[in-house]
């Protein structure tokens, strides 16, 4: 079953405005339009360069970024001293210098992405386990399709659909709190011609009953209050969401892992993996161990090539295994103060 026509993102990004972020788009709205607007022109200068250079440009804007930005450097090196214990200070900042400037370089390619022909995408991408795509809508129950801030993950949206044209693809859209970013994005991925599903269990068991395959971004921290689990990432708990996994039990559907990785310049690769589901009849431990596994097939990609995945965010706060202050404050200290 194809997707019917992606809404108008303009229209959705107003919806968007009218439901709770108007209100925060009325705290902040000098700060929020001056972030469109330098992202529109980062976006806008990068589409005019001739690609090699437009790559080399997001590479040196990565690496300005990580030295400018020093929160988010300390951030990544926080991250990198608590699953590589081993590493040396001077390995973890050589590494944040690499880490940045791939995901500059990666941020360059999503600005050009839009212009990219299905041809030349097809011609860029290379995809591998498509056969355990196809075997997971044998079922008829959807697929629940797993992926990390790893890669070029944006692109996944637009080189798998394509290849499945008789089936349904979709993906959650994570909520932006910055409504203007929101509308920007939006308008680049209806380019893709992807209808994006909302944030919420009921649009996701809804396309699942539809026989459709659902990509979720499942690395991201959530905490105990809003019903996060501890489960292992890269060896140490992590507050993790369980969504997925109990999205994936209740509605009896396979399970897969897909990642993206660089070839070379320009070409990319990527691969579908099934992920086993547990065999529990408690419902609590199935989604338990299922989200534990989602998290160790996370886990052996970063591991596989580390410099893939986005370092800067706080994957292990609250942890048990974190000591209070491992992750640096936004808070500037008041002139005078003691360090």
């Amino acid at each position: 079953m194809t997707a019917d026509p992606p809404d108008d993102p303009r229209r959705a990004a107003r919806r968007s405005l009218e439901k709770g972020p108007a209100r925060e788009a009325r705290r902040h709205p000098v700060r929020w339009g001056a972030e469109v607007i330098g992202l529109g022109a980062a976006v806008g200068a990068v589409r005019v360069l001739p690609e090699s250079l437009a790559l080399r440009a997001g590479s040196l804007l990565g690496q300005a970024f990580a030295r400018f930005d020093s929160h988010y450097h300390r951030l990544a090196i926080a991250n990198l001293q608590l699953a590589f214990p081993d590493w040396s200070a001077a390995e973890c900042r050589d590494f944040v210098r690499r880490n940045f400037a791939e995901m500059g370089r990666t941020a360059a390619e999503w600005a050009r992405m839009p212009a990219l022909s299905d041809e030349e995408v097809r011609a860029r991408v290379e995809v591998r386990g498509l056969e355990s795509l196809r075997a997971a809508f044998a079922q008829g129950r959807g697929a629940l399709v797993v992926t990390a801030h790893y890669g070029y993950w944006e692109m996944l949206l637009r080189a798998v659909p394509p290849l499945l044209p008789e089936f349904e693809l979709t993906a959650v859209e994570r909520s932006q709190p910055n409504p203007y970013f929101r509308e920007l994005i939006g308008n680049r991925r209806y380019h893709g011609g992807m209808e994006l599903l909302q944030q919420n269990a009921l649009s996701i068991r809804r396309a699942l009953r539809r026989n459709a395959a659902v990509g979720v971004l499942a690395d991201h921290y959530l905490s105990e209050r809003k019903g996060g689990v501890l489960a292992p990432f890269l060896g140490l708990p992590a507050w993790s969401n369980p969504g997925p996994a109990a999205l994936a039990l209740s509605a009896g559907c396979p399970v897969l892992m897909a990642h993206i990785r660089r070839i070379d310049r320009t070409r990319h690769c990527v691969e579908f993996n099934p992920i086993e589901r547990p065999d529990f009849d408690d419902r609590v431990m199935a989604v338990r161990d299922l989200t534990t596994r989602i998290n160790a097939a996370i886990g052996d990609i970063i591991r596989s090539e580390p410099e893939l995945w986005l370092w800067s965010n706080h994957r292990w706060r609250g942890s048990p295994a974190v000591a209070a202050g491992a992750y640096p404050s936004r808070r500037r200290r008041r002139r005078g103060a003691p360090s």
